[in-house]
This record gives structure tokens, C-alpha cells and sequence, in this order.
């Protein structure tokens, strides 16, 4: 009966894979293929990834997975180990199955076993290093931000008390109110303050008030037609009943004659 190894090769040759077609696939290492072809399983891992080398293998070349298992060699009994006699051995003791195969596992366990004892030890010790070279800084407030005085040195200034300011007054007077009672149906147009446009026609008995801080531009259209006030005090006459007064100029000082704004203009 063909070896694994042999079985193996036989089917992958008539296929037309190389060994190196084979571990491109199944991503085995091709020195583990060539061990498998040779049946030289001290070159192998463990019995347990050998087997799944296998069986990817088989899957590749489309064979019987369990059928390439079977054709693992069959236990066999150990040699003694270096510097022990085979009577040192217990009856039946086995270290592995597979027979020598396994001899290459326990090579391979060894290294793993230091490689972890090595990596624990380099862990700890990294670990006393770090926990010792840590130092616990503790936690600052805020600094606080001194004002000092322009020349003084280092001599602190205290900060002042927060002193309640008193609302400032309004000047009495600061807003005139200028009033318009209508004798006769009457037009005005009103500037305030430069700025604020104002027009209305004003009924017979009927009264209308504006307000400013300045001035007011005044336009009368029935001058006689109307009598005025500033904040209660009368302006007196503007002119006759139906005559058109333009440039009457109000301020707190009295009443005057100007030229018109642009804006308050009448064509």
C-alpha cells in the first residue's frame, strides 16, 4: 500500500500541480508539503496540524480526506529517551502516538514552552519597570492670574469691591413733544430730527403730536389753518388760512426760518 506521502505526490503529478502550486492554494508552507510527499514527519508540527495539512491537501486534489488519515503510519512504541535505559520506561508508556513522527512534536513543544516562559518574564519585568517609573504628579489648580500695576514691582493690588452704580438720570426735557391742533382741514409734513419723515392731512378739530430730541422741519399747508405747542408752550401764527409755509425750522430756542432737507421737499 502507497504511503500518504507517496498517494499524495502520485495524484498531484497527474493533476499537474508543482509543490509550490499546492501551498499557494491550501497557504500550507511548502517545507511541510515536501515532508508530508517524503513521509518524514519529524520536519512536521503537531499530529493535530498534520491532519489538517492533510486534509486540505486531499480537498485539493479532490481525494477521500478520510481515506488519506488512514494512510498515516500506525503508532508505534517509542524510542528511550537519551540517557535512560528501556527498563526506565513504565509498561505501555507512549509519549504520542504516530510513532517517531511525534519525536519532532516534542522538540517543537519545547521551544514553545520556553518561548512562553521567555515572554512572561520580559512581561513582568517590563511591568515592575513601568509601575516604578511611574510618578504621580499631583493635580495643580488653576493658576490664578495676578493684575499688578504699571511700575509697581511685585506688589499685588487687591481687587476692588464691586460697587452698585446708581442708573443714570435722564435729562428733564430730553424728548420734545411738538403738538398740532387743527382750526381748518390742514396738511403738514414733518422732518424729526433730521432724519424721520412724516406726513398727514390733519382734519378740522382734529390734534396730532411727534416727538424729537432736536429739531423738527415743518411744511404747513393752510398755515392759518392750525395752532402749535412745544412740550405746552404756543408757537403762535405760521402764516394766513391757505397759505403754503415751507422751511419753518422748531427748536427749543424757538421758531425760525430754514431751507428745506432734500428728503422733506415738496415738488
Amino acid at each position: 500500500m502507497e504511503t500518504v506521502g507517496e498517494y499524495l505526490q502520485r495524484h498531484r503529478k497527474a493533476i499537474g500541480y508543482t509543490i509550490e502550486d499546492v501551498a499557494r492554494i491550501t497557504r500550507i508552507n511548502p517545507h511541510y508539503l515536501k515532508a508530508i510527499e517524503e513521509n518524514d514527519y519529524n520536519k512536521l508540527p503537531a499530529p493535530a496540524f498534520t491532519q489538517g495539512f492533510l486534509r486540505s491537501y486531499a480537498k485539493l486534489l479532490s481525494l477521500d480526506e478520510k481515506d488519506v488519515i488512514r494512510r498515516l503510519p500506525p503508532p508505534s512504541p517509542p524510542q528511550p529517551r537519551k540517557g535512560m535505559s528501556p527498563a526506565s520506561h513504565p509498561e505501555g508508556e507512549k509519549l504520542f502516538p504516530f510513532g517517531a513522527w511525534t519525536a519532532g512534536w516534542e522538540r517543537w513543544r519545547s521551544f514553545i514552552m520556553a518561548g512562553f516562559a521567555f515572554a512572561a518574564v520580559i512581561g513582568v519585568t517590563a511591568l515592575i519597570f513601568r509601575v516604578g517609573g511611574e510618578k504621580k504628579t499631583p493635580l495643580s489648580s488653576p493658576a490664578v492670574e495676578k493684575v499688578m500695576p504699571v511700575g509697581s514691582g511685585n506688589t499685588e493690588v487687591p481687587l476692588a469691591e464691586p460697587q452698585e452704580v446708581p442708573p443714570q438720570e435722564v435729562a428733564k426735557g430730553e424728548t420734545m413733544v411738538l403738538t398740532f391742533v387743527a382750526k381748518e382741514e390742514s396738511w403738514l409734513r414733518v422732518v424729526l430730527d433730521g432724519t424721520d419723515i412724516r406726513s398727514i392731512l390733519l382734519p378740522e378739530g382734529g390734534q396730532i403730536q411727534w416727538k424729537a430730541k432736536e429739531k423738527y422741519w415743518v411744511i404747513l399747508g393752510n398755515a392759518g389753518g392750525v395752532e402749535a405747542n412745544l412740550d405746552g408752550k404756543p408757537l403762535g401764527a405760521f402764516g394766513k388760512s391757505g397759505q403754503v409755509v415751507k422751511g419753518v425750522l422748531i427748536t427749543r430756542e424757538g421758531v425760525s426760518s430754514v431751507p428745506l432737507p432734500p428728503s422733506a421737499s415738496v415738488p
